[in-house]
This record gives structure tokens, sequence and C-alpha cells, in this order.
């Protein structure tokens, strides 16, 4: 018997040693055969040991390796991988993932192929030509195959690189998912040229619409006539149009060959419009409009197949529906497949108002007994009743980002299959792609199976596109149209522009982040004459301060107690501006109300006793670097001068005052980690704000509107010379419609002009990827009107606040500067211009 120690092999207690008869001769110790046998074993059991090494088996659990500097540099960069990854899917979208994410994911394949060679060169060896029979290879638990997945460790003892590989695999995954979403723009036909039809209503006033269309190559892509194709159901005979008028004609050089019809809209849908007569003619039914002739589309590719037309001289709170014909033969074009429809807005004139509610007088019982009778339906109750002047609601937000947040089943490897076998292919479904979470959830909650939204509109307040998120395609006017044609054919977006007119105005990201109109191209010094008002250098005038350098005047010296130290700002236009103001203009702007000013994009328009007037915070604006006095501006001196001409005329003519911005106008974003809540707001141009905001305190009913900041927030705002206790001006800044948010607090009573009083917070709310805030306007009381204001934040009500206001039209109508100027004498306060 032998027994096994930790040592080696030792002999039993009990067992005696046989002595050989050479012993006396002999000094080595005699051996039992017990012992020889032990022996013999432990050799055949280390030459087996090492045969199954040279096979490249290794039958029993190694060791982790995870403590090796390469191992643990491994971890490192996985972690920084994943999490990089992960902050660009769901958190925010930033550019700098761009670089980041490729380098570390190329870092964590040379560490993975490290791991790969210290592995095999430790444990590899050239086979010896012996078959080893009934080697059994290790099995790993589900401990062991989570372990490379969580840690991203690549064990060099992992069974033939199994574990590895699957590290090694779902790292290559995330990167995909991160090339995916990095590319998701650039990915869908929807950006092609010749893919993308759409048509909606823009502006809408009592009398007129504004009709918006994007109709690429309606002749075809190579046969100009291919694609046309009419039926007896398509002809439009009362327009001019016969049967079988399919001559060919050239239309190679044609750029109107669609023309809109429209007519006022009747539900009847059990009603046929066509039915043959006893002579087997087609006569339209009784009871049905015919259509009218409206404008022809004017579209080419210099326009991008994009048009706007107007249509005028419409009856206020009707119904239309319209439709696009073919200007050569009258017969109704392909798309839309259906008739648009669209409501015009109500008048004072409206049966719903008697001449008394025209002058502030409640409507009647009886009235609106009458105007019940008269148009069918119409509830007391309603939200966004269609049919009355002083009572209506509209949305706002702003910030828009396709297929963000991104989730994994939008992956293009595999959501084509979840739609074909029907998981989540329905309306808003997570397999989609060019998905908008806050176009769905505010197509769920308004619009969706009602036959009148409950909205009449939607303010859409900037960064509808974001051309340099996560890439900027550069001052390229392709690069920006196809962002637009990416976006306008998105399903959640179409769900709403294709219902309710969508308007609004950019801010930044239609551009390029923080982008203002004037640029900062450089700064220096130069000397100032006080006494004869301008800059000397070396006996050298500069003819302006701003945007030139040296003039080439010489002058004489001047005496040193005159001359001054002054800075220089060099500024140019953005140079990116022109290509993406010319493709927002073709599918934004365009739908948008008239510009106040010839060639402008800033806007106003009404409705009922409401006025709106949207600023552009960005063509004009000077370089927030520049010192804040009063020469830097956000709105310019023309913008400015037609919003002040605005609020006079609105003054005593409208109970409401909605004051439209992009960016917030109080100055309460910033703290240390908001780098740049503090230079992009009106916070950086406090001047110009206080001289606005001097004049909008005195103004009864303003309202501000803004978005950017990925938060809500309402906040009452005055001037330090207003001399009540109470907050005039109520702004309410809401934004994303469907992007991110930071968990980061960067707002703050603290913050700019907080501390001082003039500014109060009644509601900030951070979170949520989706916002959007409900106006519902009620004028009706003239002498108490009011406003309610709702917070929807993913789609569920977060904060509800209702904003009473003066009552404006009850009282004698003055100009605002004899009432402003009056008042401010009265307390001894200086006049200002413009109420001279």
């Amino acid at each position: 018997m032998v027994r096994r120690s930790d040592s080696g092999l030792m002999p039993d207690a009990k067992s005696k040693p046989r002595h050989s008869k050479s012993s006396s001769s002999s000094s080595s110790p005699p051996i039992s055969p017990s012992t020889s046998l032990s022996l013999s074993n432990s050799l055949s059991h280390t030459a087996s040991s090492l045969a199954t090494l040279a096979s490249g088996t290794v039958t029993a659990e190694a060791k982790p390796d995870g403590r090796t500097r390469l191992s643990m540099l491994q971890l490192f960069v996985s972690v920084l991988f994943r999490l990089a990854v992960f902050i660009f899917l769901r958190w925010i979208p930033t550019g700098l993932a761009s670089p980041t994410v490729p380098i570390l994911y190329g870092a964590y394949v040379l560490l993975w192929l490290l791991q790969a060679w210290r592995s095999w060169s430790r444990y590899s060896t050239s086979p010896n030509g012996r078959s080893m029979n009934g080697v059994k290879h290790a099995s790993f638990s589900a401990r062991q195959l989570w372990r490379p997945l969580v840690l991203g460790i690549s064990s060099p003892r992992d069974g033939r690189g199994a574990r590895s590989a699957l590290a090694l695999a779902a790292h290559t995954l995330l990167f995909l998912f991160f090339v995916d979403a990095f590319y998701s723009p650039y990915l869908f036909p929807s950006h092609l040229e010749h893919h993308l039809h759409f048509a909606r209503t823009g502006a809408i006033d009592s009398t007129s619409a504004t009709l918006h269309f994007r109709y690429p190559f309606p002749f075809g892509h190579q046969d100009p006539l291919s694609d046309i194709k009419t039926t007896l159901d398509d002809t439009v005979p009362w327009l001019g149009g016969t049967q079988g008028d399919h001559e060919p004609i050239d239309t190679l050089g044609l750029t109107t060959p669609l023309r809109v019809v429209y007519r006022e809209s009747v539900s009847l849908p059990s009603l046929v419009e066509y039915t043959k007569d006893y002579t087997g003619a087609m006569r339209r039914n009784a009871g049905i409009k015919a259509w009218q002739r409206g404008p022809l589309l004017s579209i080419s590719p210099k326009t991008d197949w994009v048009d706007t037309v107007m249509l005028s001289s419409l009856l206020p709170s009707t119904r239309y529906e319209y439709r696009l014909i073919w200007a050569h033969n009258n017969s109704f074009a392909p798309f839309p497949e259906m008739s648009r429809s669209f409501i015009t807005w109500p008048n004072g004139n409206d049966p719903f108002l008697s001449p008394a509610a025209s002058k502030g007088v409640p409507v009647s019982k009886r009235a609106r007994e009458e105007a019940r009778s008269m148009l069918a339906p119409w509830r007391e109750g309603d939200a966004a009743p269609w049919d009355d002047p002083e009572h209506f609601s509209f949305a706002s937000s702003s910030c828009v980002k396709p297929d963000f947040p991104w989730v994994p089943t939008q992956f293009w490897a595999w959501s084509w299959t979840l739609r074909i076998i029907g998981i989540g292919s329905e309306q808003g479904g997570f397999a989609l792609r060019n998905r908008i979470p806050g176009f769905d959830l505010f197509a769920k909650t308004n619009i969706d199976g009602l036959d009148r939204p409950r909205v009449r509109f939607m303010l859409q307040l900037g960064d509808l596109i974001y051309a340099d998120v996560p890439r900027w395609g550069g001052p390229v006017l392709d690069a920006y149209r196809k962002l637009y044609r990416n976006l306008y054919d998105s399903e959640s977006f179409r769900r709403v522009y294709e219902r309710i007119p969508v308007i609004g105005i950019y801010d930044d990201h239609e551009v390029k982040n923080n982008w203002s109109g004037l640029q900062l191209l450089k700064t220096f010094s130069k000397r100032y004459d006080t006494e004869r008002a301008e800059i000397v250098q070396d006996h050298v005038q500069i003819p302006s301060v701003v945007g030139h350098d040296a003039g080439d005047e010489a002058m004489p010296a001047q005496s040193a107690t005159n001359i001054e130290e002054v800075d220089v700002h060099v500024l140019a236009e953005a140079p990116a501006f022109e290509p993406a103001n010319k493709a927002w203009r073709e599918y934004v702007g365009g739908a948008n109300p008239k510009a106040a000013a010839e060639e402008e994009n800033y806007y106003e328009f009404r409705y009922g006793s409401t006025a709106f007037f949207v600023w552009d915070t960005r063509k004009f604006r000077s370089p927030h670097e520049l010192p804040d006095d009063a020469s830097k501006t956000m709105l310019g001196s023309k913008q400015k001068q037609v919003f002040l001409d605005w609020i006079k005329s609105v003054n005593a003519t409208s109970s409401f005052k909605f004051v439209v911005s992009s960016v917030p106008f109080n100055t309460l974003w910033g703290g240390a980690l908001d780098w740049d809540g503090k230079e992009d707001s009106w916070n950086a141009y406090r001047t110009e704000r206080e001289e606005l905001l001097e004049v909008l305190q005195y103004v009864p009913n303003v309202i501000v509107i803004s978005g950017d900041r990925h938060e809500f927030a309402s906040v009452g705002l005055k001037t330090a010379t207003y001399p009540k206790d109470d907050y005039p001006v109520t702004e309410f800044s809401t934004s994303p419609l469907s992007m991110f948010y930071l968990p980061i607090r960067t707002f703050s009573q603290d913050h700019g002009l907080g501390p001082t009083g003039v500014e109060k917070v009644y509601k900030y709310l951070p979170d949520g990827n989706v916002k959007w805030t409900e106006f519902e306007v009620d004028t009706r009381d003239p002498a108490a009107p009011k406003v309610i204001a709702t917070v929807k934040i993913d789609g569920k009500e977060a904060w509800r606040v209702v904003v009473v206001g003066k009552g404006v039209l009850t009282r004698p109508t003055y100009a605002i500067g004899d009432i402003a100027k009056s008042f401010l004498e009265l307390l001894n306060f200086t006049p200002r211009r413009w109420f001279t």
C-alpha cells in the first residue's frame, strides 16, 4: 500500500521492506515492489497530463486571469466604451462621440487580440501525433458565460476562445448600434430626392389658407409620361377635362405641372359623389360642392420640388378639402391619394357671436342655441372649438431628433423582420425607423381618432432638425435638405402636420450650434479720440469700428489728453446661414404667416382677439462675446422697431399678446455646469432685454413662449423700475418635444437676476424626453380673460396653471404711448423715446 501526501509518496507504516542479498554492498535504500508500482503510476499520470497539454485541451478550470495589468486595462476600456455608447444612444447624441466611441472600440479590439495572443502562445504546443480519445472538453456555467459580457475581459483560459469571442461579439454589436444611430438620418430612402411626397396646411386665418406641397419628378424619374394614368373615376370634367384626355405633350420643361383644386367639405360618407344618369352620363350628386380651381404649383429641382400656395376668399369657420390635379388634362394626381382638409379660423362675424359679443358683451343663451342649430356639432366644453374666435387651444415646444432615444429594436439588422411579423409595427411602434416619440404622443393625445383635433395649431420654436448633431454636413444646401426630407418622411411627424398647421421659427441647430448672424472674427485695440469721436492709430483713421480694419485716410497727430484705448471687433455674417435659411424657408418658413418685413423670417398673426409676434433671435444677433452695451443686439434695430410698433397696435385691441422667442427670455439658466445657458439666451443680452421689458411690463396680458433648454420653467418677469409687487409678464419655456434632457440641474432662482427679485420661479420641471405645453385661450369674458396652460411630460399632465388677465377690450381705446407715458410721468420717470 502507498499513501499519497502533498510532498510525494510515503510508504505505509505497516509494510516491511525487503532487503536483497547485495544490500551490504549498496548504500541505496531498498525499494519495495509497492513503491515501484506507485512511481510507475505517477509517471503514467504525468505523461497523460503532458499529452493532454500537447493536444491543446485543458480539462481543469484555470484560475481567472483578471488581475493582470492587461486584463485591468481591458476592463477599464470596456467600461468607458459601453458608457460612451449608452450616453450617445440614450442620454445625449453629442458629436463628441464620433471620435470617442470608434477610438475606444479600436482600443478594446487591440487589447482583445493581445489577450488572445497571450492565451495561444502560453498553451499551444506542437502536436505529438497521438490520438487522445475520451478527453472531455470543459463546460461553462451561466456565471462563466456572463463574466465576459459584464466585465468585458477575455480570459486566456476560456476553452478555445469561446468566452473571448463572446466578449468581442458583444462589444462589436454595441459598436454597430452606435454606427446605426450615428448615420440614421442618411440610411433611410426618405432623404433621396425622388422619394418624399407631402401635402399639408400651413398658416390659416378666417379667409385664407397656405398649402405646402412637395411633389418630386411629377412625370416620372425617366419617362416624363410614364406615371400619368387617369381613369374614369379620376377625371374632373367640370374643370374642362374629358375622358381619355391623355394626349402626349411636352412636359420636360414644364415647371407648373400641378394645380390645386378645393371645395367646401360636407361630411356625407354614405353619399356617392358621382352616379350615372339615364343617358349614362356622369352627374354629381346634389349636396356636394364643385371643385374650384386654385393656384398652380411651381416646382423644380431649384426648390427641391417644394412650393407653397395660398387659397384666398374663403369662408370663416368652414371645412375645406383639397387635392392636386394635372394642369394639362385636369385629372387627379396620384398624390395625395385622398383629399386633405382644413378648417378656416373664425372671426367676429361668425353666427356664434352676436353683435353685442363683438363689442365685449357675453353671447346670449339664445344666440348660442341659434348657432348650435345652424352648424353642428358644437359643444360648450370644447377645448378647441372651431367656431369661436374667443376660445381656442394651441401647443408649443421645440427640439426634435428622430430615433432618439434609440432602442435596440430599431437596429437595421432585425427591425425589418420584427415589422414583417407584426411586432412593434403599429403607429409609434418600437420597431419603426425614423420614429419621433414626441410627435407620436402628441398625436395620440390631441389628434388621433378625433374629427376635430383638440388644438388648432402647433408653434414649433426651433431645432426642428439637428444639422450638427451628431455630425455636421457643412454649409451645404443639400445637407440641410436631406435632414428636412428625413424629418417630413417620418410617420410620426405626418400624424401631426397632415392634421393641424405646424408653424414656427428656427433656432441654432437648423444652422449650427449656438450660431449668431454676426460672428466675431477678431478683436484688437485702437486709439480713440474722445473729442473728435473717431478712432486713430498711428495717424490713420478707421472709417468704422465694426466690420473693418484700418482705413487709409491720414490725419494729424492728436494730443495725448483726449486719446483712449478701445477694442475694435471685426464681424462677419455666418457663412452657413444662407444655405440653411433657404432649406428652412422651403420646408418651414414658406408655410408660415406672412413675414412682418420683406425677405425676413419674423412674423405676426392673430386668432380672434389674441395676437402673436414671433421673433427671429438668430439672424441679427451680435456675438455673445461682445460687451453687453446698447450696441449689442439679438433682434437687430429693424426687427425691434417693427415689434415695438406691433405692441402699440395690439395694446388695446388684443386681450392676450403672445411673444414667441426661440430662446428663454429669463436669466435663470446658468450655473457652473451650464456652459452655454448664460451665453446663448437673453441672459447675455441684458441691455436690450431690459429695454424691451421696460415696455412689455406696462402692456396688459403679455405672455412669452420660449424653448431651447430641454427643460420646462415658468417665470414671472419685470424690471427693477416696476413700481408694483406683481410680475406683469409671464414666460413659459418648454422643450424638448423629442430629444434628450440632462439630470444636471442648471436652472435656479439664485442664477442671473433672480437674487434681485425681478424674476420669480413659478414652476420648474426638468425631467422628461417629451414635453409640450398646451394653451387654452378663453377671452369670452372680456373683463376677465384667461389662459389655461397645461404642461405635458411624456404624454401625461405634469402641471396646470390659470393665467387670469386684465380686461382690455372693455376699456376705451387709447394709444399705448398715452397710457404708459402718463403713468411714468405720474411716477416721475423719464419717458422713453418710443413713447414720444
